[in-house]
């Protein structure tokens, strides 16, 4: 709104304006010499006065903006969070925070309209000053008989439509100061790189699930330390591996790096032989399915959810994918079956129904690759039994990355990799890692007992 208004409003009205100064000031010039350097001597302490207050209007507006959005940010969070905020009783706490962020924007508010005013009344008192100097000077030039009386009034109507467009500058600089400042913060987001995925030259070759890591190391910032260090390992395709270790050991950051999400330095990453940063991204993300820990769900209906990434899918693939995942029970309790309509993010649902819907919507794709991060955590155990009893039926013709903390769900898994502080510190069978992994053993040993 703040850059359209500038654009179609001020900045038009102000430039017509502005061009009438070339037909203007020639014509001053040739009623009196001495009076048109009046005019623009004053109208160089306008513009001195306009830039002096530049530099602070820049910053105060961008303190502004800032302070804007962190009263939005904690409106939006409140009201994603709501479920918590009446949990905890935090709504006092909130309000408090609220009522400190609106008053800084105000006040903000209120120091960029000072300087704005400020800019103004000086232009407009500089204005006044130049009428006056015009008549003090023009009357000596009129009783010296170097110019009339009628010249004398024709040049100070001539000189209030030079005036004008002055003063309206001042306005249109500091709006051209709020337009170039929200341009700014919109091209800090717009000019981002884009991804690989809008280079249509990548390799599209059909996949079939075979993964290996080639001495890979990754860090989020150039000065933090390796979430990944040098790591190598191999996934024969149709296989179903399981990742465990500590909190924060790596394991999710191994699973973005497999979607293309980040890139490693150095290392390479392979699926079915091809560096991962040859494939077109799109590609390489249909061929896969993910399942988070925490899976978002849209408005609609539950059918319309589990095909959202497949629309042209029927209703019997969507009950097959549904069942699968266990979820095909709970739905047709529901009154409206299939049909039934979901709130945004699935508030309707319990954790566990959400993340079953979240597995459906998954396998109904038929990826090559699956990834469940952690999918199961929030699982009932019949709807965990669900899951594993199904696991050789959803693993068939695809490889299957099971990210878990339970290792009660990886017991039956073809390879289980261990991670620990961002290295592999063990690969086998549950029954290998408990004699030959201490890391793995004490995990198990911690969750049995």
């Amino acid at each position: 709104a703040t850059i359209r208004e500038f654009l179609t409003g001020s900045l038009f009205l102000t430039l017509l304006d502005s061009f009438a100064l070339l037909v203007f000031i020639p014509v001053l010039f040739f009623y009196s010499v001495k009076l048109t350097f009046v005019v623009l001597t004053f109208s160089g302490l306008i513009a001195l006065v306009i830039g002096a207050l530049i530099p602070p209007f820049r910053r105060r507006l961008q303190a502004l903006y800032q302070a804007e959005g962190e009263r939005q940010a904690l409106l939006v969070e409140s009201i994603h969070g709501m479920s918590t905020v009446k949990a905890l009783s935090m709504g006092p706490v909130l309000r408090k925070g609220w009522e400190n962020r609106a008053a800084q924007a105000v006040s903000m508010q209120y120091r960029v309209g000072k300087i704005s005013i400020t800019a103004q009344s000086f232009s407009k008192l500089l204005e006044k000053l130049m009428t006056v100097a015009i008549i003090w000077v023009g009357a000596q030039s009129v009783f010296d008989n170097q110019m009339t009386v009628g010249a004398l009034i024709a040049f100070q109507m001539v000189a209030g439509r030079v005036s004008g467009p002055l003063v309206q500058i001042v306005s249109l600089i500091h709006s051209y100061q709020e337009a170039a400042l929200s341009v700014r913060m919109l091209g800090a987001v717009m000019n981002e790189p884009e991804e690989r995925a809008g280079m249509a030259g990548g390799l599209q070759p059909p996949l079939a699930g075979g993964i290996e890591f080639d001495k890979v190391t990754f860090r989020y910032a150039p000065d933090a330390p390796p979430s990944l260090n040098n790591i190598s390992f191999k996934i024969p395709a149709g296989k179903v591996i399981g990742i465990v270790g500590r909190s924060g050991s790596g394991k999710t950051t191994l699973t973005r790096l497999l979607q293309g999400l980040y890139a490693p330095n150095p290392g390479i990453i392979r699926i079915d032989g091809y560096d991962l940063r040859e494939l077109y991204l799109t590609y390489l993300r249909q061929a896969m399915g993910v399942v988070l820990q925490e899976s978002f769900l849209f408005r609609g209906s539950i059918r319309e959810n589990i095909s959202m990434a497949r629309t042209s899918a029927t209703f019997d693939e969507v009950v097959r994918a549904a069942r699968m995942a266990g979820a095909d029970e709970f739905i047709q309790k529901m009154q409206q079956s299939y049909e039934t309509t979901l709130e945004e993010g699935g508030t309707n649902l319990s954790g566990g129904q959400k993340q079953r819907l979240a597995i459906a919507r998954a396998l109904l794709t038929n990826p090559r690759i699956l990834i469940l991060d952690e999918a199961t955590s929030a699982l009932d155990p019949e709807s965990e039994r669900i899951i594993r009893a199904n696991l050789k039926v959803i693993a068939r013709g695809r490889t299957v990355i099971i990210v878990s903390h339970r290792l009660s769900t990886l017991v039956d898994s073809d390879g289980i990799l261990v991670i620990d502080a961002g290295n592999v510190v063990g690969m086998g069978r549950h029954e290998q890692l408990l004699e030959s992994c201490a890391i793995y053993g004490q995990l198990w040993k911690q969750q049995t007992q």
